[in-house]
């Protein structure tokens, strides 16, 4: 009698190691990877490790025969419930996706400039709406439009389920690289679809809570907030300082964020209502602020503070959220996005986001990354978001 075929199964393996070589560290992760073939593997490259990104793609490339390789480097790499921030650690995510889709891009600003339409970037991809069920988003921060690859995205693709981040440059470098396949990148953007047998399930935690009262944008020079409320912008910053109980002015001072509304036509604001941004500058001549986000006259806007406590909270939330959603259903692994503003700086201990997620979820495999912004679901739409975090369940379809 013949035996039944054995059918390939869905599994997931993380993998890492640290040291100063890099040929020597990733030696070391490919033994222990512990999986003889994979259909996807995820890169997350430490800084310390920048300059050689290109050898590291050729060199994964050739010795793990994986159809895909995606990923970036980052200033503090996460893998299951570890968070490393020295620079000069590898940690790979290998899957074996059997019934998945998987498509891969690379967009750069003249991509952008060529596809102006949804139709047109559709074909530029070469992927259909129903092959996919998940985007995954990498791109430089420094010299890419993010913004508008996310809404070309949401028009081309709708109603799809978008996940990752703007990476983090490297504090002695300032640069930052993205992994796709066997080459390197130190702009544009690349982007991973999941779809077929296999979809995720998302969330982002915003870490902050509002804080006084909801204002409306007045005054707007290109990205420079000018007035709100009919009065300059620094004298409403100020104000919200002063109006801050005294126990927490010192923490406010230095963790003030800017919220603005998702969903101008509600009557109440709470944390996951808003796209949170760091103020990237102060004009003291003017009395304006700027958010590297460009506000519109109108728009609703609130001051956001962001602490250990809220960011420890929201984050429990969120995850206890989709355990109850997934009642039943495991995921295969995990990809999380923190961000560079998180870790040791706000907790005052490593490992918090990724040891938080292990204790959540205990089995799955994760692999991550910090970022400068985090991709991710709020309130209907897709956001680029600040002091966040970003994660994806990998789940059967």
């Amino acid at each position: 009698m013949t035996a039944p075929l054995s059918l390939p199964r869905a599994a997931a393996r993380t993998a890492h190691a640290t040291g100063e070589n890099w040929e020597s560290v990733l030696d070391e992760v490919l033994q222990n990877l512990e999986l003889d073939s994979c259909d996807l593997v995820f890169i997350s490259l430490g800084g310390r490790f920048l300059n050689h990104a290109h050898d590291i793609a050729q060199e994964l490339w050739a010795r793990l025969g994986a159809p895909v390789l995606f990923g970036s480097s980052s200033s503090t790499v996460i893998v299951d419930d570890r968070e490393d921030e020295t620079g000069n650690q590898i940690a790979l995510l290998a899957l074996n996706l059997p019934g998945g889709i998987i498509s891969t891009a690379r967009i750069t600003n003249l991509t952008l400039e060529n596809t102006p339409s949804p139709a047109a970037f559709r074909k530029r991809l070469n992927v259909l709406p129903d092959e996919i069920n998940t985007w995954i988003v990498l791109s430089n921060p420094l010299r890419f439009d993010t913004g508008q690859l996310l809404a070309l995205l949401e028009t081309a693709y709708p109603d799809k389920l978008v996940l990752g981040g703007m990476t983090s440059p490297s504090q002695s470098t300032r640069q930052s690289m993205l992994v796709l396949n066997e080459e390197a990148f130190a702009d544009g953007a690349i982007l991973l679809g999941i779809g077929g047998a296999f979809t995720m399930h998302t969330f982002v935690s915003h870490g902050s809570d509002p804080v006084g009262d909801p204002w409306t944008i007045t005054g707007v020079s290109g990205e420079w907030i000018e007035s709100i409320g009919n009065r300059p912008a620094l004298d409403v910053v100020e104000e919200t300082l002063r109006n801050t109980p005294g126990d927490l002015r010192p923490i406010v001072q230095s963790n003030l964020l800017v919220g603005f509304a998702i969903d101008e036509y509600r009557s109440e604001f709470f944390r996951s209502d808003f796209i949170v941004r760091s103020m990237t500058g102060i004009d003291q001549a003017s009395r304006s602020i700027a958010t590297g986000f460009l506000p519109v006259l109108g728009q609703t806007i609130q001051f956001q503070l962001r602490d250990a406590a809220t960011a420890d909270l929201d984050l429990t939330l969120c995850l206890d959220g989709a355990r109850l959603e997934l009642t039943g259903r495991r995921p295969l692994a995990a990809l999380m996005f923190s961000n560079d503003l998180r870790g040791e700086l706000l907790f005052g201990s490593a490992h918090h986001d990724a040891a938080l997620v292990r204790k959540k979820f205990p089995p799955v495999p994760l692999l991550g990354a910090t970022t400068s912004a985090e991709i991710g679901p709020a309130t209907g739409r897709t956001i680029l978001n600040t002091g966040s975090v970003a994660l994806g369940l990998l789940l059967p379809a």
